[in-house]
């Protein structure tokens, strides 16, 4: 099918820049024939095809805007805000300045909130800064407890090692560095000797010493004697139940008094207020506490009387 005469000139007009309005006017055909024709041809933009508005609704329009402009900009100025151009209509973005911070912004009327977006952000930056600084606070303070902690333990691990102790058995003053490097150990904390062997001999002595305290020396005594025997009669129980004062001589007794494993004169002892010899037996109510040197002078006296003596120790 041929195409008509018109259609040429259409296409060479339309690439020329002439619009659809003025190329109807010109070659007297009417829009939907060069809408049509420019379309098969591929040429048609919606873009370029301008409205025949009428002078009189144009106007209309204007001022129907330039209405509801200032209508806008009343309704602005009641809610604080001030209305500066830009405005279309209620869907469009218009420019709006707010006193109170003095900064403007772009904003659809139809979607306002009445509220000065630069202002909200200003306020949400605010407490973020404010919740930063509170976690920076809180971090500078948790690493100076760290810090202190740190200082503290070093501090305490310093004692430890280098504070001075005496040694139990010799008499040696020492650290627990020099301990653990001689008996390769670690971690010691609580230290009563200066090396394993004082350790090994204090403890044979004491055994040594203790065992002579036992149940088993007062149990042959009075089986020897014919007297009764009470059990659980020890040094540590009487002590806990009279005190360390002496029953002979009144004067404290002194549980350090041992040198070299032996026990002093003014070590505790359990004395038998009628001795085992002469019938008393071995009970609560016929033991009391006495220094060893005057339960040695008193020996099997029944009315003896504390003589002034000076133990040494």
């Amino acid at each position: 099918m041929k195409n008509p005469e018109f259609v040429s000139d259409v296409v060479r007009m339309y690439q020329s820049g002439i619009n659809q309005k003025e190329i109807v006017e010109i070659l007297g055909i009417s829009y939907c024939q060069c809408r049509y024709w420019l379309k098969k041809k591929g040429l048609y933009d919606p873009s370029r095809r301008q409205r025949n508005i009428c002078p009189a609704h144009q106007k209309h329009n204007e001022q129907l805007r330039q209405k509801t402009e200032s209508r806008l900009a009343l309704e602005l100025l009641a809610q604080g805000f001030i209305y500066v151009s830009g405005y279309i209509n209620r869907a469009s973005e218009c420019v709006i300045f707010h006193p109170v911070c003095g900064r403007s912004f772009e904003r659809v009327p139809r979607w306002f909130s009445g509220e000065c977006p630069l202002c909200k952000q200003d306020k949400i930056d605010a407490k973020k800064t404010q919740k930063q600084a509170k976690t920076d606070e809180w971090k500078r303070k948790a690493e100076e407890q760290r810090e202190a902690k740190q200082k503290q333990a070093e501090l305490k691990e310093y004692h430890r090692l280098y504070d001075a102790h005496v040694c139990a058995w010799c008499n040696k003053i020492f650290t627990i560095k020099e301990y653990e490097e001689r008996e390769g150990k670690s971690n010691v904390n609580k230290l009563t000797h200066c090396s394993s062997a004082c350790i090994e001999v204090h403890n044979k002595t004491y055994r040594k010493q203790c065992s002579k305290d036992t149940h088993g020396k007062h149990r042959l005594r009075a089986n020897k004697y014919g007297v009764g025997f009470e059990r659980g009669i020890s040094l540590q129980a009487l002590v806990r139940r009279d005190g360390l004062n002496c029953a002979l001589c009144g004067k404290l007794c002194n549980w350090n008094d041992i040198k070299q494993g032996c026990c002093g004169p003014t070590y505790p002892s359990i004395d038998h207020i009628i001795p085992m010899s002469k019938g008393g037996a071995h009970s609560w109510n016929n033991v009391q506490v006495a220094h060893r040197s005057c339960n040695t002078m008193k020996g099997t006296k029944t009315n003896w009387f504390y003589a002034p003596i000076s133990p040494q120790g």
